[in-house]
């Protein structure tokens, strides 16, 4: 049995263990191999950052040699090397990697263009046409060949090459993007533009490409209307390269031709390409083109038989009803009284008239609530006619009612938090802090949110404000900064509301009670009474008496009462010399009297005060483009 098992074992390890004993080995050696060239790689790349250029090359070139299939080795030393002065000696070493390689073609293009860089154009030129005599069945060496011309400044070399290359391979749409890239070089758009399309018609797969380089191509030489009509013109032809419609949509989007947009997708049959189409009724949405992209929404909802498509374009459609009546600025304002800052936003907003944009989205809403019972869609269509009854009708007893049907019948947590997080402000705009509180108790059982969640803490800091309880508010704000991250713009939020408190007397001191009055004002939309009240802080000796007066101007700025605004500034820079508040106050009155009065030349002080007193303004550069725009370039 002994006898047997040896041989046996002679056998296994003569047949079957000496072939993976020698692959592993020769596997150890070459692993070896590769990290002997991988450290001097990465010894060259260290050279180099420290500046020993020299040093750096020489390992490279021995890495040429040893790695001679690899062509990144003279690459790297090309990148070390890349001025006019350098090519004599990039040349030499060029030679060296053709020695291991001559038929590299990137290679053999190479080094002519750095004879054509050393002015040796012709001998240049006439290596060139024998890569091409030698290697030309290979349509990649007119590639190579080209791109090595048109980087070395010989475009019209280019161009010749490859309009000989199609000739030669007798295919008259050969180099489409390569003839695009040196026509484009050329500044010749048309040609670019056709040669690009070209390309589509061979890669339909690279339209996305092919748009990005024709958009570029139009900023670049402010050429729009010639390349226009080029697409135009290929769009006449029996079977244009698929793909140019939207390439040409995508070119009007981008110019902001929205009905051009629109008109040119609904001629050309896109029932077989609702995606494209959704896609663009976003971009115009995204836009501000509230009826283009109604006319695309409207479209989709008609022509897919996909029900979520159907229900989503319907969703789009509403919103583009519900976000024209929002009435958007003629300028944008500098600064604000801590912009964006949740805890004191004023939960209004502005709208146009327009009743039946109004209607419309109400009814589009409506149905879809109706159309899709228990859907995500459904609550989410719900979710904003509660919004535009909170913040536009200030309806607050049906907003309740819709926050309370998404918070308790929604199975989406996320749908059911944010229902529960506006349920809670729209009790507060009923001035019901109890309702309030019982809303907040059932988010948190609803969604199993834990009650020291950023969120929870939010909703319970507005109640405790309206309820007047400012050491309960600080409680929460000291909460929030240990329960929210940095990063988290609540955390932010609340840091900025605490240091409003503690900054101005604590919660102790009667003035910051009268000033949060005017907050809880604000929550219950009465914005002209909370204007007044907090106008009236502004003749006691508490420190937050500016505050008051900055956000009071805000407000009737916000309802329109522009004349009462400008009194209360101009009182203002009076009454607080020395406030910080002093540059923002400076900079609206600036605006009021540049964008509303219509005499900027008597915004020209507010602004010189700013850009000359308060340098550490936040918005001071955006006030001295201001300042520009009015008195010229050379102010």
């Amino acid at each position: 049995m002994i006898a047997i098992t040896l041989t046996t074992l002679s056998i296994l390890l003569v047949v079957g263990l000496a072939l993976p004993m020698h692959s592993e080995l020769n596997g150890q050696f070459m692993r070896a191999q590769r990290s002997e060239k991988d450290v001097l790689r990465q010894r060259a790349e260290t050279l180099a950052r420290l500046g020993r250029i020299e040093e750096a090359i020489d390992i490279y070139r021995e890495l040429m040699r040893t790695d001679s299939r690899n062509v990144s080795h003279y690459y790297r030393i090309a990148q070390l090397l890349p001025a006019r002065d350098d090519a004599e000696m990039l040349l030499e070493i060029l030679d060296e990697a053709l020695a291991y390689q001559p038929g590299q073609t990137r290679f053999l293009a190479e080094k002519g263009r750095l004879l054509y860089l050393l002015d040796r154009k012709e001998e240049a030129r006439d290596h060139w046409q024998a890569v091409i005599n030698q290697y030309g069945r290979n349509r990649y060496t007119y590639t190579a060949v080209t791109n090595a011309q048109i980087q070395a400044g010989a475009v019209d070399d280019a161009l010749a090459l490859l309009t000989q290359g199609r000739v030669n391979l007798g295919d008259s749409t050969a180099f489409a993007l390569d003839l695009a890239r040196v026509y484009a070089a050329r500044l010749n758009v048309e040609a670019a533009t056709r040669e690009f399309l070209n390309h589509l018609w061979q890669n339909p797969n690279m339209e996305n490409y092919v748009s990005q380089q024709i958009i570029q191509l139009a900023e670049k030489t402010e050429a729009y209307e010639p390349i226009e009509q080029q697409i135009r013109s290929i769009l006449q032809v029996p079977q244009p390269p698929p793909g140019t419609v939207l390439i040409l949509s995508k070119l009007y989007l981008n110019h902001k031709q929205y009905d051009h947009v629109v008109d040119l997708l609904l001629e050309n049959e896109p029932e077989h390409r609702l995606n494209e189409l959704t896609s663009f009724a976003a971009d115009l949405h995204k836009e501000k083109a509230w009826d283009q992209a109604a006319e695309l929404y409207l479209y989709i909802s008609t022509h897919s038989n996909d029900a979520r498509r159907i229900t989503d374009a319907l969703l789009g459609l509403a919103q583009t009803y519900e976000e024209r009546l929002i009435q958007e600025p003629d300028h944008e304002t500098l600064g604000g009284y801590f912009p964006g800052n949740r805890f004191l936003a004023v939960d209004i907003k502005p709208t146009i008239e327009g009743t039946r944009s109004l209607e419309m989205a109400l009814s589009l809403y409506d149905s879809l609530s109706t159309l899709l019972p228990r859907s995500l869609q459904a609550y989410q269509a719900i979710h904003s006619i509660a919004e535009m009854q909170l913040s536009i009708l200030d309806d607050f007893d049906s907003a309740v009612r819709g926050f309370q049907l998404v918070l308790s019948e929604s199975m989406n947590n996320d749908q059911k938090l944010e229902a529960g997080v506006r349920l809670v402000d729209a009790w507060l705009a009923k001035g019901d802090t109890v309702q309030a509180q019982q809303a907040l108790d059932s988010v948190v059982r609803e969604t199993r949110r834990d009650t020291d969640d950023p969120l929870i803490i939010f909703s319970r800091s507005k109640i405790y404000l309206h309820a007047g309880n400012l050491v309960a508010l600080q409680k929460e704000l000291l909460n929030l900064s240990g329960s929210a991250l940095p990063s988290d713009e609540l955390y932010n939020d609340g840091m900025e509301l605490l240091a409003l408190m503690e900054g101005n007397g604590g919660t102790m001191d009667p003035m910051l009670a009268e000033y949060m009055l005017g907050e809880k004002l604000i929550g219950q939309h009465k914005l002209s009474e909370a204007a007044q009240h907090l106008l009236s802080i502004r003749d006691s000796d508490s420190g937050i008496a500016d505050e008051a007066q900055v956000r009071a101007v805000q407000l009737l700025r916000i309802i329109g009462k522009q004349e009462d605004a400008q009194i209360m500034m101009n009182e203002f820079l009076v009454e607080f010399p020395d406030s910080p508040w002093r540059p923002q106050v400076l900079t609206w009155l600036g605006e009021l009297k540049q964008y509303h009065l219509l005499d900027p030349m008597s915004a020209v002080p507010h602004y010189e005060e700013v850009i000359v007193l308060h340098p550490s303004f936040l918005h001071v550069q955006d006030v001295r483009l201001r300042l520009r725009e009015i008195l010229g370039e050379g102010s």
